[in-house]
């Protein structure tokens, strides 16, 4: 008994001396999580492009421009980029308009371009967007071939909570009966037009002719294969979006990243090859320092600094009171933070090959049992997504209505049962005591 008595006392001062007035290292590095298996792919590889332009009344708002003079109207730069750019780098697409069904466009790209800047292409009429999906998807071969949507995504179903469960249902069935992928982004335009809410009522103009509402949405829906999904994300073929997200596959890497030494706030040491320390260090002290990191080569929504904020998580929920962490866009962080250093223009050097920066704060933590723990970027619906929906645009102003898609969720909703499952860490910062 006498033993055990001095066994537990030589345990406690041990432990003692570990959390008092002793330095303390951390290692700090960047881990790809498990990937999804994407096979390489080449423009070669693509047989088949096809671009779907929504040709419904309510699309011809974002054509009409009240005056030569306004800009804004997003929808006349973006397709013509889109067009050009898959000709240059991929191969040339073919050109449909759909409303009830698809309609080949057999003349020119040139001339295609015209009647979308003239408004002639858009014809009127309603449109069901969850049939608009189903063609189009039955109308390509997925393994070779990638289609994109281009639509303002309202449903015409009205106020009817059980075709809205009918229409979502649609879209998911589709989705597990076909081995496809889909890339979505949105764009804000200027509009000045009409829309349809319900085929059965009449038309209901929010705004006439002459009044244009802003920042009004539209989408690009690609489908495809996620090896010629990613290839067509590494050749840079959509681009200038609002928002964007991946359904069906996710893209990890390494982040290159590193501990910015002239950060450290508190008794912190910064070495140059992403190691921290922390000097005579007592449990109950403070620490920060900040860690550039390098996104660039990562999908447009995973840099979204709001994105970034909602989905870096602390892995060890027990250091939640130990563990701080803030990031910044690299911009921000050196507008706003570098005047409280004293070597600001170092920090900034440091910087220059870093999108975004990660400021952790440590405080009380214990070196003996907090030997290792870590930050994790998770795959999870965008916040914009939710943002866009609205289920009631009755009696709404055009200010109300920015931004906004009516019943939008019943789409996306479908998507995100289907595709968001499992395992959706994107990368790591691993945090782990080396002495």
């Amino acid at each position: 008994m006498k033993n055990k008595y001095i066994a537990l006392f030589s345990l406690g001062i041990l432990f003692i001396i570990g959390c008092k007035n002793g330095n303390v290292t951390y290692k700090v590095s960047g881990i790809k999580c498990k990937s999804d298996k994407i096979p390489k792919t080449t423009a070669s590889a693509i047989k088949s492009i096809k671009i779907y332009l929504e040709t419904s009344a309510s699309m011809k708002g974002y054509i009409n421009k009240p005056s030569i003079n306004d800009s804004g109207y997003t929808i006349k730069k973006i397709v013509p980029y889109l067009i050009t750019d898959l000709d240059s780098k991929i191969g040339t697409p073919e050109l449909y308009t759909i409303s009830s069904s698809p309609t080949r466009y057999k003349k020119s790209k040139e001339e295609f371009i015209n009647s979308l800047f003239n408004g002639k292409l858009i014809n009127g009429g309603s449109t069901y967007i969850h049939k608009i999906l189903k063609q189009i998807i039955d109308d390509n071969n997925y393994k070779n071939g990638i289609s994109f949507l281009i639509s303002d995504c309202i449903l015409d179903i009205g106020d009817n909570n059980g075709e809205k469960d009918r229409v979502g249902s649609a879209i998911y069935s589709l989705l597990n009966a076909k081995k496809i992928s889909a890339l979505l982004f949105q764009y804000y335009s200027e509009f000045n037009g009409n829309w349809y809410y319900d085929q059965n009522s009449s038309e209901r103009p929010f705004l006439s002719h002459g009044i244009t509402m802003h920042k009004r949405p539209f989408y690009i829906w690609v489908f495809g294969s996620p090896q010629n999904l990613s290839y067509l994300l590494k050749r840079h073929i959509l681009k200038n979006y609002d928002h964007s997200f991946i359904y069906g596959f996710k893209i990890t890497q390494t982040p290159d990243l590193t501990l910015v030494q002239n950060t450290g706030e508190g008794k912190i040491y910064i070495s140059n090859n992403n190691n921290f320390t922390l000097i005579d260090y007592t449990q109950g002290e403070t620490a920060n320092f900040a860690i550039g990191i390098n996104l660039s080569k990562f999908p447009g929504f995973i840099q979204n600094i709001s994105y970034l904020r909602n989905n870096l998580q602390l892995d060890n929920s027990y250091l939640k009171k130990k563990i701080g962490y803030t990031v910044y866009r690299k911009s921000s962080y050196i507008k706003n933070k570098l005047s409280k250093f004293s070597h600001p223009d170092k920090i900034a050097n440091e910087l220059s090959k870093f999108t975004h920066v990660i400021e952790i704060s440590i405080s009380n933590l214990n070196p003996v049992s907090d030997t290792t723990f870590s930050l994790s970027l998770i795959k999870r619906e965008p916040i914009w997504i939710k943002q866009a929906n609205i289920m009631d645009d009755l009696n709404k102003t055009a200010k109300q209505l920015e931004g906004k898609t009516y019943a939008f969720n019943i789409i996306t909703d479908a998507f995100r049962d289907k595709f968001l499952k499992g395992n959706n860490c994107i990368f790591k910062l691993n945090f782990k005591k080396i002495k």
